[in-house]
């Protein structure tokens, strides 16, 4: 099979004594122009930052200098597990402390292989479908577990969704912000807060 090269973006803390936990970061769906330069995102790595958890940001494949091409969400679940094994492996990360968080369809991703992703401690969904969630299998993972939404989201309706999540085996944590639509336009520090305290504990 022909490997892919992906572009990303790796940030370790400084001022702060290693080593770090760390995160990767799904983006939102490429079609939609989103990528690892997307507000939500940014705004995810700079909070982790500050508390002191690496992350690894990433352009799925087909978007930006990664190569190949949109696969619809089952080739970019690859992608995600090449990027937990670079993390995993990269100097002064802590490689027992990993956490996946993803926005919109990254989130999706994120949920699409949390039976299969080894040694990974949190993880956070961020707006993802309810398709998404209701397929997923929280069961499986045996980590700790956010889905947070915004109440104003027509794409993913918080009661619709709180719904399923009361329906699972084994819920997650669930937030809903008040206000935030899909696109998380001026609540993306509200968002990032949520999930860095959440990874902050889950990976401590």
């Amino acid at each position: 099979m022909h490997k892919l090269t992906l572009e990303g973006i790796l940030t370790i803390p400084t001022g702060l004594a290693g080593p770090f936990p760390g995160v990767v970061i799904c983006h939102g769906h490429p079609l939609f122009g989103e990528n690892m330069e997307s507000n939500s995102i940014q705004m995810l790595c700079r909070a982790m930052d500050v508390e002191g958890i690496a992350t690894l940001r990433f352009n799925f494949r087909g978007v930006g200098n990664s190569d190949g091409s949109f696969e619809r969400g089952v080739g970019e679940q690859e992608d995600l597990y090449a990027a937990i094994n670079t993390l995993k492996k990269w100097p002064g990360i802590k490689g027992n402390k990993i956490g996946m968080a993803g926005v919109s369809f990254g989130a999706v991703v994120v949920l699409d292989v949390l039976a299969k992703a080894k040694g990974v401690k949190a993880l956070a969904a961020v707006s993802p479908t309810i398709s998404g969630v209701s397929r997923s299998r929280f069961d499986k993972f045996k980590g700790l577990q956010l889905l947070i939404v915004g109440d104003k989201d027509k794409l993913v309706p918080s009661e619709e969704l709180s719904i399923v999540v009361r329906g699972l085996l084994s819920a997650p944590e669930y937030i809903v912000v008040p206000e935030a639509n899909h696109t998380w336009a001026g609540h993306e520090d509200q968002m990032a807060s949520h999930v860095v305290k959440f990874m902050a504990s889950a990976l401590q």
